[in-house]
């Protein structure tokens, strides 16, 4: 049911579908495979991107990079942050990340971009882009429904 919701509002709002990226969290636990990739299809024929969020927080399935067919990479806060506090081993860490996200042809976002520092870190690692306070706050979607 969930899904045809969300099907529904993305035929109806088709400008905005583009505008899309839904996210899988690293930490959910996947049972079917394949059922997640039909809907990650679906998603997609409406020009939404989909990514792998939290990646490098608590146990990270590196089974999900190779099983899942998702367009973003987005790698934890908690390891961009030690950016600042543990910079030569978080740039190891990070780096090996990003690697890895190239060879498999992912795209690479940054969470929890603070401050210009930890921006100029994060750019300086080839990470392809960066969300976080630096740069704005959530706001609803509601927000860019009004047009």
């Amino acid at each position: 049911e969930m899904m045809q919701m969300v099907l529904e509002f993305l035929y109806d709002n088709a400008a905005l579908a583009k505008r899309l990226t839904f996210e899988i969290v690293e930490t959910q636990e996947i049972e079917d495979y394949t059922k997640v990739n039909v809907i990650f299809s679906q998603l997609r024929e409406y020009g939404s991107k989909i990514a792998l969020d939290d990646f490098g927080s608590g146990y990270s399935n590196y089974t999900n990079l190779i099983e899942l067919d998702f367009d973003i990479l987005k790698i934890d806060g908690t390891l961009i942050k030690e950016l600042t506090s543990n910079p030569d081993k978080a740039k190891t860490v990070i780096a090996s990340i990003v690697e890895v996200a190239r060879k498999m042809d992912f795209a690479v976002v940054a969470e929890f971009v603070s401050d210009r520092e930890i921006s100029f870190a994060v750019e300086a690692l080839g990470i392809d882009m960066a969300q976080g306070y630096f740069y704005g706050k959530p706001e609803p979607i509601e927000t860019h429904l009004q047009s």
